[in-house]
């Protein structure tokens, strides 16, 4: 089990490095290939690495998985046609309400209204402004660019909400993870919606592969722990 987890989660980060390094030498074919593998190891080492059988959280975190990965595949043809970008766009979106509904059925008491009353600022501010910033580049995807811009930001505040709920370690990976997930999709909006920068999809990935581990790590804690 354990060498078998190692595997998965070590052909994760490589397919993640391998995706990185074939979008900086253009390597069309091979960039896709790897691209649609990141989320299948990652879904292999959640599964592999729980210690009773799947309950409705950890289908619901499969479920999300599933959705991110169709997202990674659709966002790749974007140059083909838009409508893959949009398309990307709302597999994603259905990924965070899964990812949502998991956070907010953690059994417990919404204590970070009271202790994490600045982190919950924060969270909306960053969404609001991230929005607010590519808003007069965004034409006819004004709509459902804001629809995403809520739903990411109340992903990360059902994250939150998980605060005194489950032990310190898992609730700070899976904050962590969702905040960084926020931000990969912020630099996303900001790379394509008028402020191009250098490196992008380096920052983007890497923001990206950290976060879906980190959830899915902080979830396997939890699940490990309650069993």
């Amino acid at each position: 089990m354990i060498k078998r987890n190692i595997l998965t989660i070590s052909l994760y980060f490589l397919a993640g490095i391998g995706f990185i390094l074939c979008d900086q030498l253009n390597l069309p074919i091979l960039k896709v290939i790897l691209k649609a593998s990141i989320i299948p190891a990652l879904a292999l080492f959640f599964l592999t690495s729980l210690s009773k059988r799947p309950v409705l959280s950890d289908w619901l975190i499969v479920s999300a998985l599933f959705f991110c990965w169709a997202g990674d595949v659709l966002l790749e043809f974007t140059g083909v046609n838009e409508m893959y970008f949009i398309s990307g766009l709302a597999a994603f979106l259905i990924a965070h309400i899964f990812y949502t509904l998991t956070f907010f059925r953690t059994p417990g008491g919404f204590t970070f209204f009271r202790f994490k009353k600045f982190q919950l600022l924060i969270i909306i501010l960053y969404g609001a402004l991230t929005l607010y910033t590519v808003m007069p580049a965004l034409g006819t995807m004004l709509l459902p660019v804001t629809l995403y811009s809520i739903v990411i930001t109340g992903m990360v505040i059902s994250a939150l909400s998980r605060y005194g709920k489950v032990d310190d370690t898992g609730y700070l990976l899976v904050f962590t993870g969702a905040f960084l997930f926020l931000i990969s999709d912020s630099l996303i909006a900001f790379n394509r919606f008028g402020h191009p920068f250098k490196h992008a999809g380096i920052a983007i990935m890497v923001t990206y592969i950290l976060a879906q581990f980190l959830i899915v790590e902080g979830m396997i804690r939890e699940h490990n722990a309650r069993n």
